[in-house]
């Protein structure tokens, strides 16, 4: 997501990647958002990989994920994919070259256009110390895995240096659980532990569904 303003033309776009850790695109759709849909086109996208830490390292390569294209060379799709980063950051000429050799997307942020980087990750597997810490001024693993809002309180940005901000949402595809802690009370804590009392009478419940479900795909 990238946003320029009359006042900020001249120089590159701030510029947010925002990554709802295991969001499946039917399940987006099916929820129906009204503001998020607001912000772009959106696309049924297939990941370079089937889990957190090697598919943010495909982001920080500048790749987004892909359309699952026919009859086309990867290295082809590759370049024309980055290639659309000049649209997004305002800036003329970016090419798959552009990021050669090291092909990171922060550090030819920081080093070849002055960006302000910085990372907050919410899962322990793309936490500081892993190889994914590169070219960024700082990288942060949140205090709780499910509090999106944190992030955004921490969120700066500067009329003299552009900023990109690498958000990772954790954990989608939980059940419905609000980020708890002793400060917490009142509706939000009554509903979490209303929804987690539910869930574990139910639980045995949807393991003899799926119980079920495989016996009778097996049985075909």
């Amino acid at each position: 997501m990238a946003r320029s303003t009359q006042k900020d033309r001249g120089r590159p776009n701030n510029y947010l990647l925002i990554i709802l850790d295991s969001c499946r695109y039917d399940s987006f759709v099916s929820a129906r958002p009204r503001v998020m849909s607001r912000l772009g086109k959106v696309e049924a996208r297939w990941s370079y990989a089937s889990w957190t830490a090697p598919s943010l390292y495909n982001f920080l390569m500048g790749l987004m994920p892909h359309v699952s294209p026919k009859r086309t060379f990867a290295a082809d799709y590759y370049r024309n994919d980055l290639a659309r980063y000049s649209e997004r950051l305002g800036v003329a000429g970016i090419r798959w070259e552009s990021l050669v050799p090291k092909l990171n997307l922060p550090y030819f942020l920081k080093t070849s256009l002055d960006y302000q980087t910085h990372a907050m990750v919410s899962l322990p597997v793309v936490n500081p110390s892993t190889l994914l810490n590169y070219g960024f001024d700082t990288f942060r693993l949140m205090e709780k895995h499910n509090d999106m809002r944190a992030m955004l309180k921490l969120l700066k940005f500067s009329s003299k240096r552009p900023a990109f901000y690498l958000l990772n949402v954790g954990e989608t595809h939980y059940p419905i659980r609000f980020p708890m802690s002793r400060r917490n009370s009142g509706q939000n804590c009554t509903a979490c532990t209303a929804f987690s009392s539910t869930w574990m009478i139910l639980r045995p419940v949807a393991a003899q569904l799926m119980q079920d479900a495989v016996f009778s795909i097996q049985g075909r």
